[in-house]
């Protein structure tokens, strides 16, 4: 779909609006200023104010009976009364019959009004008199009374001689005398506007013994029954429903007594009903070009809007109302163009039906507003929206307010949470990204809520399907709306969430009270961080390891042959390539003293330290959580809460509870190991969470073993192997109590896991040769135990004791005695040519089986050519054909039952890409634990 156009470019505003030159009061239709000559030009001027006049059916009908009532043409009710709310366009029917009547000759050529004299069926417009009674312009005590001024107006403003039938009644005529004034005015017709002020005001006059009030009040019902009865006279009253509310009793009872005197005769009009309300708005606030071309441009320009709105709201389906999807509904987008009908529906549902706000009155004065702050920032968007009504717009904001009931809260409210520079709903756009940002989504949600949280009635708020409507554009990505509200829900201050519908309130919501208790807790930054802290006590355990926490200097750790986790203090960060300059001042001084002294079992020491950039994520995490259980234990808060920030108080206390784990498993994520020279090396744990399955200090053991910085086993090779250093090539034989101690002093070296580590490597080597273990007098080379090439020996026999000793094999062999299967040749061999020397030695024959021996051939057996002997040697063979090698060449060759031995030659290649302890410490040892010999080069 073509980008639409935006309403500005299709259709233009009335330039006292566009320049926002307009007084508010030109959408105030006042009788009695047109009568005075004041006012507005809009209603002063005929032309002018013909030409901003939408003729609804409803006026059009009105205006035909009554100039056939003036005509005597036909049938037409003699007494009308127009009935609705403030704002309603009762005024403005009265100045419409008041200027076609006053001046025919300036409106008869009007095409709109020739087609109204055609239905009418009169020659033209009939010449009538015409009397306005407007009870806000009259002064009941001192001016004329309503059936004398009447009489002066019929008389062509003087006290002529229809004025004299009247002048000397200090009560109301009578229907005789009314009834010859009419028939002496000729074609007349009556409009009354705003009586029950004048009534209001009449009761205060005492008139004999009775009020001005009570015969003005007889005087309405004698006029009603005298234009009844006089073919070529009618009387058009206004009645408006709401004005009693805003007087005392004595106004309501007036009321009560005007309804059932107008009721006796009159026939109730509305002169606006349906979707004519939008051509109504539309006529006052807009340009309507005369050219039929640009004319109809603009409704080309309506349907297209119409029709992609329509195609959006279909596709959309259950996620907005039923009524968006229906084909009319398209039909209302062509006619409230530039308007959504959603947002005039709002006005006049919601907005409308507040007593101060005036209906059409009212819409109207904000919808100017509204254009001109639109029109004047080139907005761009296709339809004015509720999501687009300008919470900004001083003028837009205080019109609202005003009807609100708030007060000063009402500004509060909005800067707060909806319009401004420091509001959060546009702070939230630009945190969810630049198409946010652009289409204003968190602030055009916040825009209609609040143009939905306001009613006369009961209805209050909006549902997410309504938001959808209101927000939304054919541009715009429909999930937008749902992401921007749920962040909505959980940071602004004001909004409301109840029983699915949305709105703003003048109270602060859960998010505010939890912010001001979080800024309480934040004043209080230590018990802050003691309270992570304990949190983050019960996440560590110490099965894994000792576990010192937070120590403050180097004493605080004890020095110790264990391995144990020295947890860090949040400010003792790292990051992702060090420790920070004072993390690491602080941990090397812990490895090298301990109190006055020098640690001695510096490689023991493992520390862990949080990430500097995220470590305030804690500190919010546990702020929030003491907030949260402040509220839940305040009970005089609650009380103040719906039930629905109840649930709420509930969901994110849960939420907040796993929240401070998962912080600090993530903040906790850097391993310092000591290295080289006590250098540091750094390993990130990469948790995103905690489940507390586990504890944290078993996973970081894990990930140490995974690293190969803490080994479950110890390859024997490594004793012996150049690599550590550890045994000198020219020492016979090393301290096993020595030896074992630089795995817990060399910070070069690995650490064991536990104690059982090194006695099950040293078993180990004895079993493969490698050395011997000896107990007794290493000085002097007197040994009561050697144990070698003894694979009896267990790691139970291998312990860590000061008399223990590791002793080179040639050294071994001279300190064993000579064995019994050596002294007589042969005497002590076995069945599978392996013989036992004394001392616990196990001496193996080399294999004497070879392919070149005699032996082999074909022999035919049983019918079948059977082989003794096979070999297969593959040049090169892809490590990962192995599995298909086994299966389909060794298994068939062991199926047969033949006794099946494979030379295996490895050969792995790639720069650098090979660590050493892969091959050290993971591939030797499981080959020495599974007694296979086997040649490594390394390169």
């Amino acid at each position: 779909m073509s980008a639409l156009k935006a309403w500005r470019q299709v259709v233009t505003p009335h330039a006292d609006i566009r320049q926002g030159k307009f007084d508010a009061s030109v959408f105030a239709a006042n009788l009695g200023e047109v009568l005075a000559g004041r006012g507005a030009v809009d209603y002063r001027d005929a032309q002018t104010f013909f030409s901003k006049t939408y003729l609804t059916a409803g006026l059009s009908q009105l205006v035909v009976d009554v100039l056939r009532r003036l005509g005597a043409v036909g049938k037409s009710e003699p007494v009308i009364q127009l009935q609705t709310a403030f704002g309603g366009g009762k005024t403005h029917t009265l100045l419409t019959l008041y200027h076609l009547l006053k001046k025919p000759n300036e409106l008869s050529k009007l095409p709109e009004i020739q087609q109204l004299v055609a239905s009418a069926g009169t020659k033209g417009i009939p010449a009538a008199n015409v009397a306005c009674l407007v009870g806000t312009a009259l002064d009941a005590a001192n001016d004329r009374s309503f059936w004398a001024e009447m009489a002066f107006q019929l008389d062509g403003g003087k006290e002529g001689k229809l004025y004299g039938m009247v002048a000397a009644c200090t009560g109301s005529p009578g229907t005789n005398t009314l009834g010859k004034l009419l028939a002496a005015s000729g074609p007349t017709l009556i409009l009354m506007d705003e009586i029950l002020v004048y009534l209001v005001k009449a009761g205060g006059v005492q008139i004999g013994e009775s009020t001005l009030r009570g015969n003005t009040l007889v005087f309405l019902q004698e006029l009603t029954e005298a234009v009844a009865n006089c073919p070529n006279a009618c009387l058009v009253a206004t009645l408006t429903s709401q004005l009693a509310e805003f007087m005392d009793e004595g106004a309501e009872r007036a009321y009560e007594s005007l309804e059932k005197v107008l009721g006796r005769i009159e026939k109730v009009r509305q002169t606006v009903e349906g979707t004519e309300i939008y051509e109504v708005i539309r006529r006052r606030l807009f340009e309507w070009p005369k050219e039929e071309d640009n004319r109809q441009a603009i409704v080309a320009d309506a349907k297209v809007t119409a029709e992609a709105y329509w195609e959006m709201y279909r596709k959309l389906g259950e996620d907005v109302p039923s009524a968006c999807r229906e084909p009319g509904y398209r039909d209302d987008f062509a006619k409230a163009y530039p308007f959504h009908p959603e947002l005039i529906g709002v006005l006049y549902e919601r907005w409308g039906t507040i007593p101060e706000f005036q209906r059409t009155r009212g819409v109207l004065r904000l919808l100017a507003d509204v254009i001109n702050d639109l029109y004047q920032v080139k907005d761009n968007d296709p339809l004015i929206q509720s999501g687009c009504v300008n919470l900004g717009a001083a003028a837009v904001r205080g019109e609202l307010i005003k009807h609100t009931g708030w007060g000063g809260s009402g500004h509060s409210v909005i800067d707060s949470d909806i319009a401004g520079k420091n509001a959060k709903a546009p702070e939230i756009d630009r945190q969810l990204g630049s198409e946010y940002a652009k289409e204003s989504v968190s602030e055009k949600i916040a825009k209609a809520v609040f143009m939905y949280s306001f009613s006369g009635g009961q209805q209050r708020g909006a549902t997410l399907p309504q938001l959808r409507v209101a927000v939304l554009n054919p541009e715009m990505a429909p999930p937008f709306v749902t992401d921007a509200l749920d962040r909505m829900t959980k940071r602004l201050w004001y909004l409301y969430q109840d029983s699915g519908l949305y709105r703003f309130e003048s109270r602060p919501n859960l998010n505010r009270i939890l912010v001001d208790r979080e800024e309480m807790v934040r004043s209080e930054p230590d018990k802050v961080r003691e309270f992570a802290k304990a949190i983050l006590n019960d996440m560590l355990g110490d099965a894994a390891f000792r576990v010192y926490r937070y120590p403050e200097e180097d004493r605080d750790v004890a020095d110790e042959p264990r391995l144990s986790l020295v947890v860090l203090d949040l400010d003792q960060g790292a990051t992702e390539e060090a420790p920070t300059a004072e993390t690491e001042k602080f941990v090397s001084q812990v490895l090298k003293q301990h109190g006055k002294g020098f640690r001695k079992h510096a490689n023991m020491l493992i520390f862990l330290a949080p990430d500097q950039a995220r470590s305030s994520e804690v500190t919010d995490a546990a702020r929030r959580l003491l907030a949260l259980r402040n509220i839940e234990q305040d009970k005089s808060t609650k009380r103040q809460l719906t039930e629905e920030q109840l649930k709420d108080l509930t969901g994110r206390l849960k939420e907040a509870e796993a929240r401070l784990p998962a912080a600090l498993a993530t903040v906790y994520r850097f391993i310092l190991v000591p290295s080289k020279n006590k250098t540091l090396r750094l390993f990130d744990l990469c948790l995103s969470g905690f489940s507390g399955k586990t504890t944290l200090s078993n996973l970081v053991a894990e990930k140490l073993v995974t690293e190969q910085q803490i080994l479950d086993k110890l390859d024997p090779a490594i004793l012996i192997g150049e690599r550590f250093g550890l045994w000198p090539a020219d020492q016979e034989m090393i301290n096993v109590k020595t030896l074992a101690e630089y795995f817990t002093q060399l910070t070069h070296l690995p650490r064991l896991n536990n104690a059982s580590v090194l006695p099950d490597c040293l078993s180990k080597g004895v079993h493969r040769k490698l050395f011997a273990f000896a107990l007794g007098d290493g000085e002097k080379k007197e040994f009561d135990t050697i144990y070698f090439d003894n694979k009896t020996v267990t790691a139970a026999d291998c312990e860590i004791i000061e008399t223990a000793w590791l002793l080179r094999p040639a050294l071994a062999k001279t300190l064993l005695p000579e064995p019994e299967s050596e002294k007589t040749a042969g005497a002590g061999e076995t069945a599978s040519g392996k013989g036992t020397g004394a001392g616990g030695i196990v001496v193996t024959d080399p294999d004497n089986s070879e392919w070149g021996a005699k032996g082999g051939g074909v022999v035919i057996k049983e019918g079948e050519r059977r082989l003794s002997k096979v070999r297969v040697e593959i040049k090169k063979l892809p490590w990962e054909n192995w599995h298909d090698i086994y299966n389909e060449v060794i298994q068939p060759l062991a199926n047969e039952g033949a006794d099946v031995q494979c030379q295996v030659v490895v050969i792995a290649k790639g720069d650098a890409a090979i660590r050493e302890n892969t091959v050290e410490l993971g591939i030797k040892e499981s080959l020495a634990q599974r007694d296979i010999q086997a040649d490594i080069q390394t390169g």
